[in-house]
């Protein structure tokens, strides 16, 4: 119930002046409760994708620029002193390493690209659940994933909801809604990361700010 009415349709709705005033209370408690839990979400996905980020970058760039002489650079280095090196090197290593896992950023397009691999995907889902082309079923999942909800399109319409394969493709549905608010939260959260760092370094440029 919070879920339909977080997108806003309206092809369910209490019609009594208790269900009205219930559906207000409910709403001001669970509304803000589901944008707290996709928040939070967000952020887990968004710290999980970065860190999948960082080691597919990691990945191609080894494929691409094998280091070939890096283990004997390594072996000579401690060949010469072995203690010096961790006593020395220890704590540089980890702040170089924390400083790095704080820069890690994806960059915009890839966050547009995910919203457009689930949106397509879900495309194509709905196209054979519910027998709509590509283009209404897009149409579907951006209009109910960034919760503008106008209900021209609802799932469920055309086949009979008194079947359990309705019912199945019903609770697919609900799953594919709320993992994908919370994908696009995750986006959002690595946009502005982006977009944040981009405008920071353009005030260090301009000399607005001292520092990155």
């Amino acid at each position: 119930m919070v879920l339909c009415m977080l997108l806003g349709y309206g092809h369910i709705a209490p019609k009594t002046f208790e269900g009205h005033l219930v559906t207000i209370f409910y709403a001001m408690i669970g509304i803000p409760m589901t944008l707290l839990c996709l928040s939070n979400m967000g952020e887990i996905l968004s710290d999980c994708f970065r860190l999948l980020y960082k080691h597919l970058c990691q990945l191609l760039t080894w494929m691409c620029c094998p280091p070939e002489d890096s283990f004997t650079k390594r072996r000579s280095s401690e060949a010469k002193s072995e203690i010096n090196i961790v006593i020395e090197d220890y704590d540089r290593e980890q702040e170089t390493e924390t400083i790095k896992t704080e820069q890690i950023r994806a960059p915009i397009f890839v966050s547009l690209l995910i919203i457009a691999i689930y949106i397509f995907s879900g495309a194509i889902m709905f196209s054979l659940w519910e027998n709509w082309d590509y283009l209404e079923g897009s149409y579907f999942c951006f209009i109910t994933l960034s919760t503008i909800g106008f209900g021209d399109y609802v799932p469920g319409s055309i086949s009979r909801t008194d079947s359990a394969d309705s019912r199945n493709k019903l609770i697919m549905c609900c799953v594919y809604l709320l993992f994908g608010l919370s994908v696009i939260a995750m986006c959002f959260n690595l946009m502005q990361e982006d977009v944040r760092a981009k405008f920071r370094w353009l005030g260090v440029k301009i000399g607005l700010l001292d520092h990155v």
